[in-house]
């Protein structure tokens, strides 16, 4: 049995999962701006710990929470606004047109089959229903530089096979049977996978990022990371930085910014 090395993206993953409160609270104020949580009906696809789920229940919400990897656990649990589902969202049987949103947070570039995942989200959604999706952005220098999955040069480039032939079989880094390695995109080819599915979209970079400013584990789980946000905002740095953030489709979000926020409405 191949013996798999504690590395920089298991720690990086513990964390990430620690932080899921963090991330359900952006999540919150995002989705906010566009429904009434009360009473709507939400799939959360890669809902992880269910972390996110549980915080929109708490705002009168009924969610499906879909993941292959979920805990035995969680499929236990009694909670009436919460039913999960042990399948993936692009495997799943969903109810046509009958969600007010739908949630891919940190999930798209993990999904085998990226395409059908999306056209079962927009056809589960009602019409004028939006999508929340987060996913790192495949041509962003930073993350050429060290991707934010495995902290490895170049790796951001690759396309799932390859990457699982280096991180399985060479580096010996992951499991040999791991099914999710992360595919990122590139902005055109998320572009294309969301309008292809009749979904009008815009980045929410500007309100993501202020949001962070007092939440900064909600989008950062690098300690590093954190530790500049938090100089970043004792000289009164972070505020003047945030006018940079650009929310067009221009050089910043193909090349520069490492993690797009997006809402996408279903036409």
């Amino acid at each position: 049995m191949q013996q798999i090395r504690k590395t920089t993206s298991h720690k990086l993953w513990d964390q990430y999962q620690a932080d899921a409160n963090y991330r359900g609270k952006l999540v919150l104020y995002l989705l906010k701006k566009k429904i009434h949580l009360q009473n709507s009906r939400i799939i959360d696809a890669g809902c992880g710990s269910g972390k996110i789920a549980a915080l929109l229940t708490s705002q009168g919400a009924r969610v499906d929470a879909y993941d292959p990897f979920i805990r035995p656990e969680l499929l236990k649990k009694i909670d009436s606004g919460i039913c999960f589902h042990p399948v993936g969202v692009d495997a799943a049987h969903i109810k046509a047109g009958v969600y007010d949103a739908a949630l891919l947070v940190d999930v798209i570039e993990h999904i085998q089959n990226p395409a059908k995942a999306m056209s079962m989200i927009c056809r589960s959604l009602k019409t004028g229903g939006w999508l929340y999706l987060s996913t790192p952005n495949r041509l962003a220098f930073l993350n050429i530089l060290c991707d934010p999955h495995y902290s490895l040069p170049f790796v951001a480039l690759l396309k799932r096979k390859s990457l699982k032939t280096l991180l399985s079989s060479w580096l010996q880094v992951t499991e040999p049977d791991k099914q999710d390695h992360a595919e990122l995109f590139s902005l055109d080819q998320l572009d294309r996978l969301l309008k292809q599915n009749s979904l009008q979209w815009k980045f929410v970079n500007q309100a993501a990022l202020t949001f962070a400013q007092q939440q900064p584990h909600s989008i950062w789980n690098r300690n590093w990371h954190l530790k500049i946000i938090q100089i970043l905002n004792t000289i009164g740095l972070y505020s003047k930085l945030l006018n940079l953030v650009d929310d067009s489709n221009g050089a910043f979000n193909r090349f520069i910014n490492p993690t797009w926020f997006i809402m996408a409405q279903k036409t």
